[in-house]
């Protein structure tokens, strides 16, 4: 198993950033490995709202189905793997602070196809998440997205 956290504070508005990050079709443009997000269920983005990505992870193209299985508004957004070669659940946490916007990102996957490299799974998955957060960050507090 394992398991990630990590936090970043984005100076901008909690519903900004809740609004930017929790429109799942957004994330290829701060997260690197992820190819693609398409969402497969009409409507607005809530409990039961479904998607298929496509990302490059550890050289290999893998492709999945995300449910969302927890949304309040500008609190949190959760998902998990309904197929996938590695599955997982993820969480962003949002928290409005003096500085904008706290987010915390859980992670927690089943090793699946990758045995006993869990340890090397998890250091590439957190190192790739910290740069997209990052790039994420930057993206926000420059107003280079349009805010909803």
């Amino acid at each position: 198993m394992i398991n990630i956290e990590e936090r970043i504070t984005i100076h901008r508005p909690i519903e900004e950033v809740f609004t930017y990050m929790t429109d799942l079709r957004n994330t290829p443009e701060w997260q690197s490995g992820l190819l693609e997000v398409q969402q497969t269920t009409e409507g607005p983005v809530g409990i039961g709202t479904t998607y298929q990505a496509v990302r490059r992870f550890l050289s290999r193209k893998m492709e999945s189905t995300l449910k969302i299985v927890g949304y309040e508004p500008n609190s949190s957004l959760t998902w998990k793997t309904v197929s996938s070669p590695m599955p997982f659940t993820t969480a962003w946490h949002f928290k409005s602070t003096a500085e904008g916007t706290q987010v915390i990102w859980t992670f927690e996957a089943e090793v699946g196809i990758f045995g006993l490299a869990d340890r090397f799974v998890a250091n590439s998955i957190k190192r790739d998440a910290v740069a997209g957060f990052g790039t994420l960050k930057d993206m926000l507090e420059s107003k280079v997205i349009a805010a909803a």
